[in-house]
């Protein structure tokens, strides 16, 4: 079996931290924003909140990660974590959801009893290595050789750049945040760069999606 090391997040946790960052820069911006406003100028005022829940990030990261081991067999594939080896069957899979690419990777696997495994990371941030889109790569094309030997169905669901209805979606998207953004330079001057930066992403994310099915 081919044998594969890599982190992936704990969902729980890393939803708990995701939703901790903008209280924490609430929090302190509030308190910074009470202070005597001679003392601070507004630079100050937001930066040390970026920077408190940055740190907040940097040192709370390592509790999201989970090591996991896994192989990918003809008939199986197992996964190792927190000291327990589950063997995942791909006749009793129902369907199952791929994603692999330079930001978000998951795999999503549905049992024919209603049991979910899934286990996603983001890129970028976890690990330099890019093993995880490889057991990724690796793991759909041993549930395909295994669809197509014992003609059994194990059904492959979009993911969410593959889906009809998502480039129509991405070019309204991004046709409202461009014109939000031109019209608040011009006339209020605000910042809003980072709305524009979620629109980036998609846009990265969904020409990765085109050139993975040119290949």
């Amino acid at each position: 079996m081919e044998e594969y090391r890599f982190e992936y997040i704990d969902q729980i946790k890393s939803i708990f931290l995701c939703i901790s960052l903008p209280f924490i820069f609430y929090l302190v911006f509030s308190v910074m924003n009470s202070i005597d406003g001679n003392i601070f100028n507004v630079y100050i005022i937001i930066l040390i909140p970026l920077s408190v829940s940055f740190l907040f990030y940097w040192l709370n990261r390592n509790r999201i990660k989970i090591q996991c081991i896994a192989r990918i067999g003809v008939k199986n594939t197992e996964i190792e974590s927190l000291g327990k080896l589950r063997i995942v069957c791909f006749e009793e899979i129902s369907s199952y959801r791929i994603q692999a690419n330079n930001s978000i990777s998951s795999v999503l696997i549905n049992l024919k009893g209603s049991e979910k495994i899934k286990l996603s990371t983001y890129s970028q941030f976890f690990h330099k290595s890019n093993t995880f889109n490889e057991y990724c790569f690796d793991l759909e094309d041993a549930i395909d050789s295994y669809k197509n030997k014992y003609n059994i169905e194990i059904k492959r669901e979009k993911t969410l750049f593959e889906k009809k209805r998502f480039l129509p979606f991405l070019i309204i998207f991004s046709i409202i945040c461009g014109l939000l953004f031109i019209i608040n330079t011009r006339y209020e001057n605000y910042n809003l760069w980072p709305f524009i930066f979620p629109v980036l992403w998609l846009w990265a994310g969904y020409l990765e999606q085109i050139k993975k099915k040119a290949m």
